[in-house]
């Protein structure tokens, strides 16, 4: 039977990822190493054989698959959510059941059935909004979701753009005000939709490197201020730190990953985190038609594809008449 079950594992493509991490591919990139590896296996040898594996019988085809895989060496990239797929152009997993994904150029964005990368759906995964063509702009959406000041909202829109692009890192993100919890809820949501979009609050440093790696966006909701060393932490993970972690998931493995994770904290009073924090104050969060936002972040990001000068005023934001004219986006439909 162990030979049975695995001819149905090596129907998949097999690979090592970027962090030497072995996957199978259905088409989402599955550690071999997992629950889900384990589920997905267990599920298709009721279906196929008619058979119940058991977990040792299960663990054993892992391992066989893990060795082959380190004896052929093909090592292909994972990506979460959103990867880059060119010089100019990126692809977003929209985490759908039929794997729906949007191409993203300095052109126009549209959607699409098929994945060009290999994406990992982490734990806690969910949609995200199927996009609405919209000719509203991100900033003016952020503007009226949250009621604040225009500057402000164009700030944050350059923002939640970079937080969801794979090769940018902004700025720690501290929300106060008494729609905090909700604006982070929100931004999460439009970055990386998950079933509990914030984290608990650490009381120990030492378990925040496992929140990073099961969390693309570590988002806080505080009362109190950080100790000292859990700040140190968290400004390590959202700079980039090098994890190794052993821990035991069916079967005792050693993970070795390097992650830069962006960082929201919703606090009743301001605290210093990083020296070039955002801070922002947010008392309404009003729900707006969440299509349309994620059309408009689309927009944005297609403008800053073309015109990189646009990402680039978000540390130092001009004032209004000397910012760069945004061009006109061209119907995706018309060409």
């Amino acid at each position: 039977m162990r030979t049975r079950l695995l001819d149905l594992a090596q129907r998949l493509p097999l690979f090592l990822s970027q962090d030497n991490q072995t996957y199978v591919a259905c088409p989402t990139a599955i550690p071999v190493y997992s629950e889900d590896f384990f589920i997905w296996l267990f599920c298709l040898a009721e279906k196929r054989l008619g058979y119940n594996a058991s977990p040792s019988e299960i663990g054993r085809v892992a391992r066989t698959l893990d060795a082959q895989a380190r004896g052929a060496k093909t090592m292909e990239p994972v990506h979460t959510r959103i990867a880059k797929t060119g010089t100019k152009s990126y692809q977003l997993d929209l985490g759908t059941d039929d794997h729906q994904v949007v191409n993203i150029t300095g052109q126009h964005w549209q959607q699409s059935q098929h994945f060009d990368v290999r994406f990992e759906r982490i734990e806690d995964y969910k949609n995200i909004t199927t996009p609405v063509r919209t000719a509203n702009t991100l900033a003016a959406c952020m503007e009226a979701q949250f009621s604040i000041a225009t500057d402000t909202a164009e700030k944050l829109a350059l923002w939640v753009a970079e937080a969801l692009l794979p090769d940018q890192h902004p700025p720690i993100l501290v929300i106060t005000g008494k729609a905090r919890e909700a604006a982070v809820e929100k931004l999460r949501n439009l970055i990386d939709p998950v079933n509990e979009p914030i984290i608990e609050t650490p009381t120990n440093f030492t378990v925040l490197p496992r929140m990073a790696l099961e969390n693309k966006v570590l988002a806080f909701s505080v009362n109190d201020k950080f100790s000292e060393k859990i700040i140190k932490a968290i400004t390590e993970l959202h700079q980039g730190k090098r994890l190794q972690l052993k821990y035991c998931n069916r079967n005792r493995i050693k993970l070795r990953s390097t992650v830069h994770r962006t960082v929201i904290i919703a606090t009743e009073e301001p605290q210093q985190i990083s020296p070039g924090q955002f801070n922002i104050e947010i008392n309404e969060a009003i729900d707006f038609e969440f299509g349309k936002i994620v059309g408009a972040l689309l927009n944005l990001l297609v403008q800053i594809i073309r015109q990189p000068v646009v990402r680039q005023t978000f540390m130092t934001m001009p004032e209004p008449g000397e910012r760069p004219a945004m061009e006109e986006l061209p119907d995706p439909d018309s060409s």
